[in-house]
């Protein structure tokens, strides 16, 4: 989500005439758009400002984001930075500066990956234990469906050749009758579009639908990123989920069923208070159960103003980091096992990148697993039938 509001931030500049520069070139305004989700994300947000300015005094700093979101940190916390804009108004910081004159559209957002993402709706309202989103991110609001559309177009006409729905909360996305599928079958019959990702989706709000949609689509990517967070249910309730684990492998193991080759992601949360070892060891049993293909594994970030911030049982950091350690080993091997089954596969890839010397590209296939393509002649932002020779234990290698 944070990616594609900065390159919205990023068109609202260069709307005003501005241009934008990689982190590393001069510049007279560096915007560091910040990241709340984790007490590590916060604390590295501010510091990066915070040095940013240290080393080029003559650049205004803006902090905009989540962080910015009054009450979230102290002021003392953010000394020494320019200006401070929180979330309703990281999209006007030039008007705000004086550089541009009020627009009533959203500025048109501007990447520069070969992958561009649509956001389609903000906000959440699930207040899940550990999570401070709702407070910095506010009610879900979600955008109008002619509006989505609109910029749709005009990815695709940019040359995007896949686009990633996003959101803070995707699946409740509501236009009036409108809901998520209705988007995506829309989207789906889009001249141009060649590959629809969904981001992170909350299994509560995962329906039969969207699932049948994925099966059919010849543009839906074959992977679904499902949030667990615990495999126990025990700490799913006292992490206020909105799903059991039998629920959530019945959904996991339709999706599976459905949709042949799916690549399934999910989150993880270790050390979450009150977590024992039996119920480490269900979440284990459950990874193991099922044929996940990305693990993201989280420790407990206790943050004040969510009801985990103030839950006892707190579990000792030494066994925090033995877990952490644990599952993303588990990550690993599972993840190995799912790309080796790419193997003697001739599947499409979304070339990202190209090295002319030794003749190597690299990309993704819409199993989401990195590709580096071995052969001459190919061009970024190019869908490449690559035969698929062998997993190298980070990159599939193949040629065209």
């Amino acid at each position: 989500m944070n990616q594609a509001e900065t390159a919205t931030i990023a068109g609202s500049f260069i709307a005003a005439g501005c241009t934008v520069v990689p982190p590393d070139h001069d510049c007279d305004i560096c915007v560091v758009h910040s990241c709340a989700v984790t007490a590590h994300a916060e604390a590295s947000s501010i510091r990066y400002a915070r040095w940013f300015k240290r080393r080029h005094p003559e650049v205004m700093v803006i902090l905009a984001g989540c962080v910015a979101t009054p009450g979230i940190v102290p002021a003392t916390a953010l000394h020494g930075i320019d200006h401070v804009v929180p979330q309703p108004d990281k999209f006007r910081i030039p008007e705000l500066l004086g550089m541009a004159s009020g627009q009533t559209d959203r500025a048109a957002p501007v990447f520069f990956t070969t992958r561009a993402l649509l956001p389609v709706q903000d906000g959440c309202a699930f207040r899940c234990a550990y999570c401070i989103v709702p407070t910095t991110r506010g009610a879900p609001r979600s955008r109008p469906m002619p509006q989505l559309l609109a910029e749709a177009r005009h990815l695709v006409h940019q040359g995007f050749k896949e686009i990633v729905i996003t959101g803070t909360n995707v699946g409740t996305y509501r236009d009036e009758h409108h809901t998520l599928i209705d988007l995506l079958m829309v989207l789906d019959d889009l001249p141009g579009i060649e590959r629809i990702r969904i981001s992170s989706i909350e299994l509560s709000t995962v329906e039969k639908p969207l699932i049948e949609w994925m099966s059919r689509s010849d543009h839906a990517c074959r992977y679904i990123h499902l949030p667990l967070q615990s495999g126990d249910n025990r700490m799913l309730a006292r992490m206020r989920r909105r799903y059991t684990v039998e629920q959530y492998r019945a959904i996991a193991e339709t999706a599976l069923s459905a949709i042949p080759g799916l690549g399934l992601g999910t989150d993880l949360i270790t050390g979450f208070p009150g977590e024992d070892e039996v119920a480490f060891q269900a979440t284990c049993g459950l990874i193991d159960a099922l044929p996940f293909s990305n693990l993201h594994v989280f420790p407990f970030s206790q943050r004040p103003g969510t009801v985990a911030g103030d839950l006892d049982n707190r579990v000792p950091q030494a066994t925090i980091r033995d877990r952490t350690r644990h599952l993303i080993e588990c990550g690993q091997t599972k993840r190995n096992t799912f790309a080796h089954q790419h193997v003697g596969q001739c599947l499409p890839v979304l070339i990202e990148s190209v090295d002319t010397v030794p003749d190597t590209s690299e990309g993704w296939t819409d199993t989401y697993l990195p590709v580096k393509v071995h052969g001459k002649g190919l061009s970024r932002n190019q869908i490449v039938k690559t035969c698929i020779d062998q997993w190298d234990g980070n990159h599939l290698l193949g040629h065209p």
